[in-house]
């Protein structure tokens, strides 16, 4: 988390890009993944990891 004005050009371009570089080197959200078959595997996990309570997240 950063705190700049608007004043602040410079500094927020060097935080930016630091930010930035530390988010790519992280790589991939390992939790994240795609496709209707690995929704329903991860909605199955979570019901067994809940103990089959239906979760709603609105």
């Amino acid at each position: 988390m950063i705190n700049v004005s608007a004043a602040m050009a410079g500094e927020f371009t060097f935080s930016a890009a630091e930010i930035t570089a530390e988010i790519r080197q992280m790589g991939p959200n390992p939790l994240r993944t795609n496709g209707a078959r690995a929704q329903q595997r991860n909605h199955e996990q979570a019901e067994h990891i809940l103990g089959g309570e239906d979760v709603d997240n609105d």
